[in-house]
């Protein structure tokens, strides 16, 4: 038997041998020790510690002076990285199309699941403009410029411009995947979305959104009568998915078997909406034109929810999100995406809980929705 194979066998017999293992295991790997964190889960030591990294690399907040010098040089390089990120996507913002904005903590979110604890990651070598790039597909366009002080008078002249337009993020993982030399499957995919959904939940943490509770139904019905003051969009109501909603339903609105929540708690017999099953991060649709008219942050009931209102007394709403992607009195189409499927509040998976009022009572949505 070797040497170094006793000592490790020794270190392995006491508690205070495993304790010393468990040290020299985590010097030996502190560049992927985030990277392994996130591909093992969320749950305690290993969530703080998550937190803590990702708001060193994303909001720029000091980390703890007792961390490997190689972890802090791997924050320090994302950091210097972002800040490339940053000032790119401030140029195309410049040439994106009216209406759209480019998700920058996502790129971000990309960027570090996929580099961080990379030892090759250098931001000096990092080409953040083509970076960039890869978020969007350019087009040329022709305008016309009215009374163009070069012409004539009373005539006008037409010039090319280029327009950024935003891609989905299948394309964005697929080019990423190449520009960052990495293979994005269904597990990376899972990875940014962690990193994501995390980040988004230290932002509403920080910035006080984080809201006590309350029920949603109380508070649409205080909604309602300013809502029946106004004229219905009109139109029909379409899917809040893209690929279509009667192969989600898991819970049907009305009466229902009581549902045991993880905290313990038992659910009414009545539902008030339909829930709908879909992947954590899957794009939510509002079902009609309308605006926004509530935002919710709660840890309980419908967790992270908005309300649309559609005129009429005719009012949507949409819970358990991960993440709402509109604000109140934003003005929303119907097909436009809005929130992010999660499981807040409470909630026993990742689904789109989806309760509508119709002039001016509780509905079920399967009798409206295209």
């Amino acid at each position: 038997m070797s040497a170094t194979l006793k000592i490790f066998l020794s270190l392995l017999t006491s508690d205070k041998g495993r304790k010393v293992l468990g040290i020299i295991v985590c010097i030996i790997l502190s560049p992927l020790l985030v990277a392994s964190m996130f591909l093992s889960g969320f749950s305690g030591g290993a969530l703080d510690h998550n937190k803590a990294t990702i708001n060193a690399v994303f909001n720029d907040l000091p980390i703890s002076e007792n961390a490997p010098q190689e972890f802090k040089d791997q924050i320090h390089e994302m950091v210097l990285a972002f800040q490339k990120v940053d000032n790119e996507i401030g140029e195309m913002t410049k040439k994106l199309e009216d209406g759209t904005n480019l998700d920058d903590q996502y790129i971000k979110s990309i960027l570090f699941a996929e580099k961080f604890g990379d030892e090759s990651f250098k931001a000096s070598t990092f080409d953040a403009k083509e970076y960039i790039k890869q978020t969007v597909n350019i087009e040329e366009r022709e305008i016309i410029i009215e009374d163009d002080p070069t012409t004539k008078e009373d005539e006008s002249s037409v010039t090319t411009i280029e327009v950024a337009i935003p891609i989905d993020r299948k394309t964005l993982h697929d080019r990423s995947s190449s520009f960052l030399s990495v293979s994005i499957d269904s597990k990376e995919e899972e990875k940014i979305l962690q990193v994501y959904t995390l980040l988004g939940n230290i932002i509403e943490d920080e910035s006080g959104k984080l809201e006590s509770g309350g029920s949603a139904d109380a508070l649409v019905k205080s909604l309602l009568p300013e809502s029946m003051k106004k004229e219905f969009v009109g139109g029909s109501y379409g899917s809040p998915f893209t690929d279509g909603w009667r192969d989600k339903v898991t819970s049907e609105f009305g009466r229902r078997d009581p549902i045991t929540l993880p905290d313990g708690t038992v659910t009414s017999v009545g539902h008030s909406g339909m829930d709908l099953g879909a992947p954590h991060g899957t794009q939510v649709l509002a079902i009609n034109d309308g605006e926004v008219i509530a935002v919710k942050h709660t840890s309980v009931g419908l967790g992270i929810y908005c309300v649309i209102d559609h005129g009429g007394g005719n009012i949507s709403v949409y819970g358990h999100n991960s993440r709402i992607l509109v604000s109140v009195g934003n003005k929303v189409a119907k097909g436009q995406a809005i929130a992010e499927v999660g499981k807040s509040g409470y909630a026993t998976g990742n689904h789109l809980h989806l309760q509508l009022y119709l002039n001016g009572n509780l509905s079920n949505p399967k009798n409206v929705l295209e």
